[in-house]
């Protein structure tokens, strides 16, 4: 497939300092569709090109495809452009392209690294981090009215890590 190899010789070509914080996922073999890429929700972004965080797909490393997008960068053929608003997302943030739920606690449960920042929707709407990884909020959260808590005590749940 000449559209795969392309894809190939551009990853290849990669600028090593981008490559260093951006994660590469390995391919599933399962539930691929037919042109070899795995389903996934499609992004609907209208006016950032799709080179914003708030991007899923951009965010998360990979190209749109068979996304809702409107003017699309995020793809083959705006690699440049693409690679340009990496490296400003790094150079603002260098932990832009790191996951935001990870495995913190000793007993291997999932938590926010950083925490959400909900104002209005008591952390019960998917557009909180936390609800929609399907997680308590915790400690480090800095939302207002939170009522995604731990179903045990019904409080925030402590972090028993640091920062970061």
């Amino acid at each position: 497939n000449v559209q795969q190899d392309e894809e190939e010789v551009i990853k290849a070509e990669k600028n090593s300092f981008v490559e260093s914080f951006v994660r590469e996922k390995p391919r599933l073999v399962t539930n691929i569709e037919p042109q070899g890429v795995r389903p996934r929700k499609p992004c609907n972004c209208t006016k950032s090109q799709c080179l914003k965080l708030y991007c899923d797909c951009f965010a998360n490393g990979e190209f749109c495809h068979n996304c809702n997008c409107n003017g699309c960068l995020n793809n083959l053929q705006n690699e440049e452009e693409r690679q340009r608003s990496i490296k400003q997302c790094l150079d603002r943030n260098p932990n832009a392209f790191k996951p935001k739920i990870g495995k913190n606690t000793s007993e291997g449960e999932r938590r926010h690294n950083k925490g959400c920042n909900c104002k209005r929707s008591g952390c019960l709407k998917n557009y909180c981090e936390c609800y929609e990884a399907k997680i308590p909020c915790t400690v480090n959260c800095k939302c207002m009215g939170c009522k995604n808590l731990d179903s045990e005590t019904g409080a925030k749940v402590p972090c028993g890590h640091g920062p970061g």
